[in-house]
Formats: C-alpha cells, structure tokens, sequence
C-alpha cells in the first residue's frame, strides 16, 4: 500500500508484525495522485518488487553451498537484484529483439546463397532485398 501519511514508517522492520508479507512505503507526493494513479502506482511497485525478490532469491541459491539450511538474501542480494531487474528488458522487447535479431540472421545466409549467384538477374536482386531486409531486421531489433 502506497501511503503519504506521517509515522511511517517505523523506525526498524521488527515494528511490523512478523507474520505478515506487507511492505509500507513513504512515497512524498503520492497523496497528490489521483485514485487510479495511486493504484497504478502500487501496482507496479508490487510487481517490481516480486520480479526483485525472485531474482535475489535466484542470486542468494546460485551461492549457497548448503541447500538444507534457510536462505538467507542479503542486502547485497536485493541490491544484485533491483539492478538486474531493472536493466532487464521486458518479455514483450525480448520477443521482438529475438524476433528480429533471427530475421537478420537468416536474411544473412540467404542472401550469402544469393550472393553466390550474383551474376545472374535473380541472384542481384535476391541478394540485394535479402542485404536491405536484414539491415533493417539488425538496426531497428533495439535491446542492449
């Protein structure tokens, strides 16, 4: 829950009762927010959050060496993780680049085919859409 009120947040994590998965946040400037941007907000925090706490967990098990004892995130782990996730790209940007980037690729080998018959009419312009497609395919594919 997303909240702009003063006395919190407390002053050490074992003011919260333990039993519970709640995180508060003191976000100056979210009071202002309309309703549905508040709950957009916390929305995406709640998701980063979960995307954050999956990766430091997937961190924190790549360094245990004793997997019958509690796992144990560090902060180190947390702040591992928020970069990581935040540098991510996203499914729906992952999926075009890898779209993308396998268009290049086999506009590559095609027109390599096409390229060993240049000399014919059909070979130069084969080998001409297979350049023009997989060089747009390459610069417009985005990711990192």
């Amino acid at each position: 829950m997303v909240s702009d009120t003063a006395g919190w947040p407390p002053t050490s994590l074992h003011d919260v009762a333990d039993d519970t998965d709640e995180l508060r946040l003191t976000l100056p400037g979210s009071a202002r927010l309309p309703e549905l941007a508040r709950q957009k907000l916390e929305d995406v925090l709640t998701e980063s959050g979960n995307d954050v706490l999956a990766e430091a967990s997937r961190l924190e098990s790549r360094w245990r060496t004793d997997s019958s004892g509690e796992p144990e995130i560090t902060s180190r782990d947390v702040a591992d993780a928020a970069t990581i996730a935040h540098r991510a790209p996203t499914k729906k940007a992952n999926t075009r680049f890898r779209a993308l980037d396998a268009t290049a690729f086999v506009m590559a080998f095609v027109g390599g085919v096409f390229g060993n018959n240049i000399t014919s009419p059909v070979g130069a312009v084969g080998f001409a859409v297979c350049a023009f497609i997989g060089v747009i395919a390459f610069t417009n594919r985005g990711g990192d």
